[in-house]
């Protein structure tokens, strides 16, 4: 409920908010007047649309801090810079007093830097996704705190700069590789099936990540025990786009809305951003550009399905610039994951090579899109036929209810070479 003290303050403002018939605060309807009306009105020209853009050119500033305030700039009369620096002044006096009465602050490191937290002295300050904030950031958070902990994984991307500088990443993978204690381990993942942990948990992390995954009718993708798919592709590349690749995801969206499989969201990701900026334009025409993000911007989210275009298709030697990114795309799927890619050229990668043959050993392979689109059919036919069991079941590192047949059996034991287990998850 607003109070009058409110009204007061907001009032010498005349911004477009009034009372209603129960005291709350609510909009005015903005009626705007044109520069010849102003004057037969003896009104400043304030009230008049393009008056604070017109006025001089440090009010172009102030209309951007206005409008980030929720306020209609045409709707505010006689509003000096004085008065304005006095309203931020104001403002900037009652968010010391919140922020002061508050034991937990969740903000982002730009926040923090340039706002009056960085005044107030913490006990603790816990850093989330350490391994993306640059070395000045995680320091300028640190100073006069009792406690610093950083909570990352340094198999994921670190921090991006502006300015390429060598062997420059973050605090977090600094301190790992030169060997600083590790307090905890967090190896515990809930949000990925089991088929699709497997390979990242066995390519990055030794095998050390234990799936506590809750399987769910609701939630199955293509089949219960079968929710991925690799589709071989030989559509040419060129400078890291692959025109072709975006025509068949297109005709598989149009096939799996047919099939009316089950999902709440679906992600598009490439490991290339002129793939991404291409696909982003194909698939715009389902209404689902926004769905589609690079790497970076997938770190830290997850969807329930993800397609994933792998892009390179050529003769030449295929190669991860950064084995990093290629572990975020294939660990953002929570129930379903497809890729599209050329297997040929894609397993002259020792990483690429050991998903390919995982993927033909569950019999997750297609020759190409129609293949696939009959796997597809003939999976989620069946799976519609099963009934939900009444208790779901949760298994060890990568596992499935499905029990792996020999020849995965032979491939585990041959490519999955053990290593050092030094690294934090």
């Amino acid at each position: 409920m607003t109070t009058q003290a409110d009204i007061k303050f907001i009032a010498s403002f005349a911004v477009n908010f009034e009372l209603n018939e129960i005291g709350a605060l609510i909009r005015k309807k903005v009626v705007k007047l044109s520069h010849q009306q102003c004057q037969a009105a003896s009104l400043p020209l304030a009230v008049s649309e393009n008056y604070l853009l017109s006025r001089n050119p440090s009010t172009e500033k102030l209309n951007n801090v206005i409008s980030l305030l929720g306020f209609v700039k045409e709707a505010i009369r006689n509003l000096t810079i004085d008065q304005f620096n006095s309203f931020m002044n104001d403002k900037f006096n009652q968010e010391e007093l919140i922020l002061r009465d508050r034991p937990i602050i969740i903000t982002t490191f730009n926040c923090y830097m340039n706002s009056s937290l960085s005044n107030i002295q913490f006990q603790k300050v816990i850093v989330y996704e350490a391994q993306q904030a640059s070395e000045i950031e995680i320091l300028m958070a640190a100073q006069e705190v009792e406690e610093l902990v950083l909570v990352g994984d340094h198999k994921q991307p670190g921090p991006i700069y502006k300015v390429d500088v060598p062997k420059c990443g973050s605090l977090f993978s600094r301190l790992i590789e030169a060997g600083y204690p590790i307090t905890v381990t967090l190896n515990e993942c809930y949000t990925l099936h089991p088929s699709l942990l497997t390979i990242p948990n066995n390519l990055f992390y030794d095998g050390q990540i234990v799936s506590f995954y809750t399987h769910s009718y609701a939630t199955e993708f293509i089949s219960r025990d079968k929710p991925m798919l690799f589709i071989h592709s030989e559509s040419p590349e060129d400078s890291f786009t692959n025109e072709g690749e975006c025509v068949q995801i297109m005709e598989l969206l149009k096939f799996i809305h047919q099939c009316k499989l089950r999902y709440k969201e679906m992600g598009f990701v490439s490991l290339y951003a002129g793939q991404t900026n291409k696909l982003r334009q194909h698939v715009e025409h389902f209404g689902m550009g926004e769905s589609v993000r690079s790497i970076e911007d997938w770190q830290g989210r997850n969807t329930d399905v993800m397609i994933m275009s792998a892009v390179r298709s050529n003769k030449e030697r295929s190669f991860i610039e950064d084995e990093r990114r290629l572990n975020v795309a294939l660990t953002r799927a929570r129930h379903g994951l497809i890729i599209i890619g050329n297997s040929n050229t894609l397993k002259l990668d020792q990483k690429w090579d050991v998903l390919i043959r995982i993927y033909k050993a569950r019999d997750c392979f297609a020759v190409d899109l129609d293949h696939a689109k009959e796997m597809i059919s003939e999976r989620s036919s069946v799976a519609e036929t099963l009934k939900p069991l009444a208790t779901p079941k949760t298994g060890g590192a990568g596992c499935s209810e499905m029990p792996a047949n020999n020849t995965e059996k032979q491939l585990k034991a041959s490519i999955f070479q053990p290593q050092s287990k030094n690294g934090d998850l």
